[in-house]
Parts: structure tokens; C-alpha cells; sequence
């Protein structure tokens, strides 16, 4: 097959592997196709010419590759959402976009296909010529490569109780010098045991890097996947805040048993799970025949859609982007289109059009009287003006929006400029602000739900504060700091 990949630059090698032809968008079109600027489709396939097979699209850390155009290309096309678990707030809009999406956390289905997207679970996958046994000796008892910031204190407080305990350790945790792959690898094939610390439930690139080098993985707990790819005591084994320690001493206690599930893990990760297995997966799918979607009525709006929140979080350069996402929703107003809509109003709010978002809103109201959120960004443009909203109309904002569906965004960051509430998170804090213990404790459930465990113990504890007698937002508060590792991990010698 000929195929054109737009995005992750670790699917073309491995399809190329395997004989496919392909066209690498970022890599032989660098001109045209630049992450966090949209770029057209069109202008690219005929830029590379000659005719694909397919389009695949993949993310990556950082900015986005985003083409718009998609709805006109006669190709099957394929999205594969790997850090849905963070992205989810602008990719189930662009996941519109496509034939058919590959998500790597496989409870992220249901919300792609709740967006009438056919989906396909595909997890990330290596490349075992860097990740693999080296035959190198086990100098480390524990290893861990992986940022500490501020936002990750649950991994620091992980680490911390490992560290007090197991001193012949590998923490690479530098967060001003990340590691290369190959020196990653280098840790973990030195290591016995490799720590994989779960990030809001993920799946997590380390869990396949550390059984493919040949050490035993101690993985936390999570979903999306993990115990049904490799079964705790046979593969890897996990770990949670009551058996964290006396999880890890026991399997460097038992040198024979930990070898044996480790050499399983590797193996298993050799034959199943490198990258050249996920591409050769994808392959079948499209010879198998993918059913094409007719998105010619609203493939531009929901891009414009997707990179307006990429914009807001920062991931899309907005001097480049705003006129392409303006321009796709010039027809909004015609097809009674709320979230394009609201998507203008909240970009002229926040370029000073203040009184045009207001026009906007007051149409998008009559138009749609159950959407909570023209309502809610009414007021938080009235509070921006001078027109405080207390502590329990935020409450009550915060609880129409959660009802409607909009909780929190999980990874949503807003850039600055962009910071205007749109979730139920948002006016609980502005609740939580003014004083209301229940904005905090709602704020809390909400964290605790989106495995959000760091900030549902912030809030949790000011929710404490606020109401010390209250013995529900102790309890749930107790239940975050334990999920958070705040407390002594048991069974330490």
C-alpha cells in the first residue's frame, strides 16, 4: 500500500517495515506541514503525489498535526488519538473528521463512538530494536525515567516512599534534561525492577519499555487496558497504595521468580506489542475495507472546532489558526450550528468584541433554552465587566454545566487569554473561591472521577476546611489522600 501519515513520527519507519510505501508529512514536507499551524490536505497530497491508499493521522506530544480538508479527500481516513486520556476536550471533535479512529486507552471508546465514529482499540506499540534485553547486568534494583513537576506529585510521593527504602535505585527524573529512547532503554535494561506509575489511569508508554528491556514491571493499577494485555504475576505484576512496598520488596527478595515473569514479559512484548505489530494491524483494517463516512456537511466545523480548543490550551499557533477556524464556521449562523456559535462568541469575547458576544449568546439562548452554556458564559462576561457572581450562583452554574455533561476537561490547560470558564471544574473553583464548601466538594468528585488525584486532594482539603464537621468531605478527602499516596506506604521494613 501507499500510504500518506501525517503526525507521530514513529509509524512510517514500521510501516516501511513491512513494505508499504509511504509518504511521511512532517519529515519530507516540512514546509507545509508544521505542527500547530493548520496546513491543507489538498495542497499536501498533491504536493507528494501520485496515489495513497489512505491517510493516517496520529498525534504526539506537543502541537498537534492538524490538516483541515479532510472532508474532501476520496481516501479512507484514519486518526489514531494515542494521548486521548489528556487530549479528549479537542479530539473527539476532530475524531469527526474520519472513516474510523484508533484509540490507544481503550476506555476512551465509548466517547469516540458516542460521536458517531466507528473506533478500534490500538495501543502504543515499540520499537524492540531499541527497547529489548541487552544481556546487561542488573546494577539498579528500581528505575524510573519520567519528569517530576508540580504536576506530578502523586509520581513524586510514588518515588519518595520507594527511595526511602530501596537505595540502589535509577530515578530519571530531571525535569530540565529529558532522556533519549536509547538512554532510557540503557536504564531499564540495567534495572530488575521498572516502576510504571499510571498518569489519570493511562496505559503507559513505560509498562511496554520496561518489559521489552527485560525487567520485571511493577505497574499501578490502572484501566484502559492494562491487566487484559498482561496479566498481573504472569508478565508484570501491580501495585497500589497498600502494597506498593511490601509489593516490591518481595519481588527483589525472589530473584528466580522475578527473572522468570520478567523473561515472559519481554517476550510477549517481542512477539506482540512492537510497533511493526500495531502498523500490520492497521494494514489488516484497511484491506479488510474501511466504511466510508460522508463528512463533506461538517467535517470543516468540527476541525474548526478542534483546533479552536487546540488554540485554547495553547497547542495552536492563534495568529495562524483563528482566521482558518473563523472562516470554517462561516456558516454556523445558517445551520443553526450551537457549538460553532459559541465558538465565535467566545472568540470575540476574548479579542474585546465583547458586545458581539453578548449579541451571539443572547441568539444562541433562544435558539437552544435547555444549553446551559450560553447562560453560563453570559455571566462569566457580566463578572469580567464588573458583575461578581457569590459563591452559590457559581455553585448553581457549575451544577447546570455537570448535568449537561461538561464536568471537567481532563488536560485542558487554557493559554493565556483564554481563560473563560466552560466546564463545571471551572465555576466549582470560582464557587470554591467565594467560599462554598460544596463548589469544593463537587469540584472534588468531579477530580476524583477523571482520576484527576492531585487536584481532588486540593480541593478536598480546602472543602475540609471550609466545613470541618462535615464528615462526607473527610471521608472523600481521606479516600484522594490514600489514591494520592499522601499517607505512609505500609509494609516498609
Amino acid at each position: 500500500m501507499r500510504l500518506l501519515v501525517v503526525g507521530n513520527p514513529h509509524l512510517a519507519p514500521a510501516l516501511r517495515a513491512l513494505g508499504h510505501a509511504v509518504c511521511d508529512a512532517l519529515v519530507e514536507h516540512p514546509d507545509l506541514c508544521v505542527p500547530g499551524v493548520p496546513f491543507d490536505v489538498a495542497t499536501l497530497l498533491a504536493r507528494a503525489g501520485g496515489t495513497f491508499d489512505a491517510v493516517i493521522v496520529a498525534d504526539a506530544l506537543g502541537p498537534p498535526a492538524l490538516p483541515y480538508g479532510l472532508e474532501h479527500v476520496d481516501l479512507p481516513r484514519l486518526f489514531w488519538a494515542i494521548d486521548v486520556h489528556v487530549n479528549l476536550f479537542w479530539q473527539r471533535h476532530f475524531a469527526r473528521c474520519f472513516d474510523l479512529v484508533l484509540v490507544a486507552q481503550r476506555d476512551y471508546l465509548p466517547q469516540i463512538e458516542a460521536e458517531g465514529v466507528p473506533a478500534h482499540w490500538l495501543p502504543w506499540g515499540i520499537d524492540t530494536t531499541i527497547f529489548h534485553d541487552a544481556g546487561r547486568p542488573r546494577v539498579h534494583d528500581l528505575a524510573f525515567v519520567g519528569r517530576l513537576s508540580a504536576h506530578r506529585r502523586k509520581r513524586s510521593r510514588i518515588l519518595a516512599h520507594l527511595a526511602a527504602r530501596f537505595p540502589h535505585h535509577a530515578f530519571a527524573t530531571d525535569p530540565r534534561r529529558a532522556l533519549d529512547w536509547a538512554e532510557t532503554a540503557a536504564v531499564y535494561q540495567q534495572a530488575r525492577i521498572v516502576i510504571g506509575e499510571s498518569m489519570l489511569d493511562d496505559l503507559t508508554f513505560r509498562v511496554f519499555e520496561g518489559m521489552a528491556c527485560g525487567a520485571l514491571v511493577l505497574a499501578e493499577r490502572a484501566a484502559n487496558g492494562l491487566t487484559t494485555l498482561f496479566p498481573p504475576g504472569e508478565v508484570l505484576d501491580v501495585f497500589g497504595p497498600d502494597d506498593l512496598v511490601e509489593k516490591t520488596a518481595w519481588w527483589l527478595a525472589h530473584d528466580a521468580e522475578r527473572a522468570e515473569v520478567a523473561a515472559r514479559g519481554a517476550a510477549l512484548i517481542a512477539a506482540r506489542h512492537d510497533m511493526r505489530h500495531r502498523m500490520a494491524e492497521v494494514c489488516a483494517l484497511l484491506g479488510r475495507g474501511v466504511p466510508r463516512r460522508d463528512t463533506r456537511g461538517r467535517g470543516g466545523r468540527d476541525w474548526a472546532l478542534a483546533a479552536y480548543f487546540g488554540v485554547a490550551r495553547g497547542l495552536m499557533e492563534p495568529a495562524r489558526t483563528i482566521p482558518h477556524v473563523l472562516a470554517a464556521l462561516a456558516s454556523a449562523f445558517a445551520a443553526g450550528d450551537v457549538d460553532g456559535l459559541l465558538a465565535i462568541a467566545e472568540l470575540a469575547a476574548i479579542t474585546g468584541e465583547v458586545e458581539r458576544a453578548r449579541r451571539l449568546l443572547d441568539h444562541v439562548g433562544r435558539m437552544a433554552p435547555d444549553d446551559p452554556r450560553p447562560a453560563a458564559l453570559a455571566a462569566a462576561l457580566a463578572a469580567r465587566a464588573g458583575d461578581p457572581i457569590d459563591a452559590s450562583a457559581a455553585l448553581a452554574v457549575g451544577r447546570a454545566l455537570e448535568a449537561y455533561g461538561l464536568g471537567v476537561w481532563v488536560g485542558f490547560a487554557p493559554a493565556p487569554g483564554f481563560d473563560l470558564p466552560r466546564t463545571a471544574w471551572d465555576w466549582y473553583l470560582r464557587g470554591l473561591a467565594g467560599g462554598s464548601s460544596e463548589a469544593a466538594l463537587r469540584a472534588g468528585e468531579l477530580a476524583l472521577g477523571a482520576g484527576c488525584i492531585d487536584a481532588a486532594v486540593e480541593v478536598l482539603s480546602r472543602a475540609v476546611e471550609l466545613a470541618p464537621a462535615d464528615a462526607h468531605a473527610r471521608a472523600r478527602l481521606a479516600t484522594a489522600r490514600k489514591r494520592a499516596y499522601c499517607c505512609e506506604a505500609p509494609g516498609g521494613p
